[in-house]
């Protein structure tokens, strides 16, 4: 191992994942008791100093994924998500009953204002709104297992497959990790088939695919995610 993966892994290690998990905690029960009594403002405020927060974006999963191998790395982002969220494939994959599909439809449908202007949404989950994060989660569930699938397909036995084919998303920004370069460029494939069935595309100016230790390329090593550079 390099010196400069080696400083990562000691860098991760020292993170205090516990009071890491405490705080998340806590700042979730603020937003729910916000919500509760209709504080709407504070529960926005809350939200984005979640998702703002280290503690929330600290995605360990990376960590295991390349503690002990170097892995090729698809960093990639979903052009304009919550904008562009097919709202038929959404409320399907809702799969609630008629009186909450309405709902959620109207809802969807009911437009935004933006600097005393009413824009209507046709498309997308409006930006700001309280349920607007947990609908793009719903639209984007699936993906992990899709890739998952995909891993039992390759020679070897499947379990193990499954455990050494990664992907971590946090909202509409996700990584997929291999050692295998030709598995994470298939993997970029059948994403963005994934996505075409949400309405949802991958963005090219956002999406590379580099290696966590070496130049891939012309892709300097290790990837950016969430803000915080891992390799």
């Amino acid at each position: 191992m390099s010196k400069t993966s080696l400083k990562t892994t000691v860098e991760w290690n020292q993170v205090n994942w516990r009071k890491l998990e405490r705080r998340v905690y806590k700042l979730q029960t603020r937003i729910y008791r916000a919500s509760q009594r209709g504080d709407v403002k504070t529960v926005r405020r809350l939200q984005k100093t979640l998702m703002k927060s280290w503690s929330a974006r600290a995605v360990q999963a990376i960590f295991n994924a390349i503690r002990y191998k170097t892995k090729y790395v698809l960093d990639a982002d979903i052009a304009k998500c919550f904008d562009r969220i097919d709202h038929e494939a959404l409320l399907k994959k809702l799969n609630t009953f008629p009186t909450i599909r309405r709902q959620v439809r109207a809802w969807l449908k009911a437009g935004v204002m933006d600097n005393m202007q009413y824009l209507q949404t046709s498309e997308g989950t409006p930006q700001g709104g309280v349920i607007s994060p947990l609908l793009a989660n719903i639209a984007l569930h699936g993906m992990e297992e899709r890739i998952k699938q995909y891993a039992e397909t390759l020679k070897g036995e499947k379990r193990e497959n499954r455990k050494s084919l990664s992907l971590i998303r946090y909202a509409d920004d996700f990584v997929i990790l291999h050692e295998n370069i030709t598995v994470v460029q298939r993997c970029k494939e059948i994403i963005f088939e994934w996505l075409q069935g949400m309405g949802l595309e991958l963005k090219p100016s956002k999406t590379r695919l580099a290696h966590t230790l070496n130049q891939c390329e012309q892709e300097k090593p290790g990837f950016d995610f969430l803000g915080r550079v891992i390799n």
